[in-house]
């Protein structure tokens, strides 16, 4: 067992009790500055007499709670972070219907716009300072990102030929109008027809056929039948070598066609966002022509949305992996 030099022991002893006795005056000195800093007041501290008391007050400042403040600025923070990942996952349902629509005749891709959320003013721009200076810059802090709506890209998808006389492209502008068995007249790019029963020309979906608006008929027995670029539809009958006309396609178009409502089974619904719809004929009014024999594919380029999907799918484990962290 190792023995103290009886002197040390009496030195070790005095320098404890000085530190015993200068420890009530240090420990009221930290409440008053916490209790200050707390409540945001400001305050003025009793210089330290001795290094010993500097190397207290250091330490318990270190060790200080967190003000409300720095808390609620981390909380902001997290839900900042919170908002992108909300929107990253809409991104991603979004990009996954294109992908799925990919092959859906007159398919109209969708993108999803976003716009920042409100600002946190910590210092307007162009404050000026004690030598007449004006800042340049603010100070401000955002809450984070939200969803404006989601935008349908009309662009002109690809022309494909398929050989078939009831199918119809519209080269350019414009709607196929289609009624349903209710009566509610929908908008449609896909210019996939079939005659029903009764000849009429109908839009047909795996639901129910919808007739041609405004209708037209064609004779079940009809040998030919000629669809023009301007709409003119014409039939031969099996005892006539001169083609009948059985009537006009219509197409119609809108002021904002962005306010249009996608319904499912290539569908649009007219909305107040939209306006009222204006009819004309192929070719005319801003409205493109037709094309008989050829449909148009989706506009949505597949290699393009599933290299946005692989993207949105990793900044969305990424941002996971971040809220994660402590």
């Amino acid at each position: 067992m190792q023995r103290f030099c009886p002197g040390v022991v009496v030195c070790l002893g005095f320098c404890l009790g000085l530190l015993l006795a200068s420890m009530p005056s240090i420990a009221g000195e930290l409440t008053t500055i916490v209790e200050a800093v707390d409540k945001g007041k400001s305050f003025t501290a009793a210089k330290p007499k001795t290094t010993k008391d500097r190397t207290a007050l250091s330490a318990a400042a270190q060790h200080r709670k967190p003000r409300s403040a720095d808390i609620l600025d981390s909380g902001q923070a997290r839900d900042a972070v919170e908002s992108a990942l909300e929107n990253y996952r809409t991104m991603l349902a979004v990009t996954g219907n294109n992908i799925a629509n990919a092959e859906t005749p007159g398919y109209k891709r969708s993108q999803v716009i976003v716009e920042d959320l409100g600002y946190q003013q910590k210092s307007p721009a162009g404050v000026q300072d004690s030598s007449g200076q004006y800042s340049p810059n603010g100070f401000s802090i955002g809450s984070g990102s939200q969803i404006v709506g989601t935008e349908i890209d009309f662009r002109q998808g690809s022309l494909m030929p398929t050989g078939r006389g009831l199918d119809v492209a519209i080269k350019g502008a414009g709607f196929f109008q289609v009624r349903d068995p209710s009566g509610n007249i929908y908008y449609s790019r896909a210019g996939h027809f079939s005659q029903n029963a009764n000849g009429q020309l109908v839009v047909a979906s795996a639901k129910s056929g919808r007739l041609l608006e405004p209708a037209i008929t064609i004779p079940n027995d009809a040998t030919c039948i000629s669809i023009g670029p301007q709409g003119v539809v014409a039939y031969l009958a099996p005892s006539s070598t001169k083609l009948t006309q059985a009537g006009t396609i219509q197409l119609a178009n809108f002021t904002n066609v962005q306010g249009l409502t996608k319904i499912g089974e290539n569908l649009y619904q007219e909305s107040d966002g939209s306006g009222a719809c204006q009819t004309a004929s192929p070719g005319s009014n801003g409205c493109g022509t037709l094309q008989q024999g050829w449909i148009e594919k989706s506009n949505v380029d597949l290699p393009e949305e599933i290299a946005t999907w692989k993207r949105i799918r990793r900044t969305c484990r990424e941002l996971r992996s971040l809220l994660e962290c402590p």
